[in-house]
C-alpha cells in the first residue's frame, strides 16, 4: 500500500473543505487524495472521463465538482491538459526519505502551467530530505532560481535551511 495520498481526520474540519456546497465535490476531493492515478506530488494527469468513469457521474457533473473545488481553493485543475494539483499536499504526506523525494521532484517537474506549481516548489524547499540529497536540493534550487514565480523570501529560507545543515555537523565535530 503507497504511503502518500492518506487523508487526515481534520479534513472534517478544514474551513476550506467545509465550504464545499456539494457532497460530490466533498467526494471527489477525497477522491483526488485516494484514486489510482495519484502520485507522491499529488500534481497528476487526470483527464474528466477517468473521474466520471471511476466516480460513475456524468461529465457535466464531473466539471461541476471539478470547477467547485478549484473555486474554493483545494486544488488547481488545467483544463486544457487534464492536470490536477491537490493544494497543501506535502504537508499532508511528507517526504519520508530520498527516493520519495525524486518521487515528488519528477512529477512537479513534469507539470504543465496553471496548477501554480511554485506553491509546490516551496514546499519542496523545505522538505529535510530533499535538502539532504545533493542531486534533489540542486534540481529544486535550481528551478526556483530559473523561475520567475519564486519568490525571494522562499530562496532566503532555503538559504538558511542549507547554512544550518551544513553547520550542524561542522559544529558537532568541534570541540570546545
Amino acid at each position: 500500500m503507497r504511503k502518500f495520498g492518506q487523508i487526515s481526520n481534520k479534513l472534517w474540519k478544514s474551513k476550506k473543505f467545509n465550504i464545499l456546497k456539494s457532497d460530490g465535490a466533498k467526494l471527489f476531493y477525497i477522491y483526488c487524495h485516494s484514486c489510482q492515478h495519484g502520485n507522491a506530488a499529488g500534481c497528476f494527469w487526470l483527464p474528466l472521463g477517468y473521474i466520471s468513469t471511476d466516480l460513475g457521474k456524468p461529465i457535466d457533473k464531473v466539471k461541476e465538482v471539478v470547477q467547485e473545488c478549484v473555486d474554493v481553493g483545494l486544488i488547481f485543475y488545467n483544463w486544457d491538459k487534464s492536470f490536477i494539483r491537490i493544494c497543501k499536499f506535502l504537508p499532508l504526506n511528507p517526504i519520508r526519505n530520498a527516493k520519495h523525494g525524486q518521487g515528488v521532484v519528477n512529477p512537479a517537474l513534469d507539470a504543465p502551467s496553471g496548477l501554480n506549481i511554485h506553491e509546490l516548489f516551496q514546499e519542496l524547499a523545505k522538505e529535510k530530505y530533499i535538502l539532504e540529497n545533493d542531486i534533489l536540493k540542486d534540481t529544486v534550487l535550481n528551478w526556483i532560481k530559473d523561475n520567475p514565480h519564486a519568490s525571494l523570501l522562499i530562496q532566503i529560507i532555503l538559504l538558511i535551511q542549507i547554512i544550518i545543515l551544513i553547520l550542524i555537523p561542522w559544529l558537532s565535530r568541534r570541540k570546545y
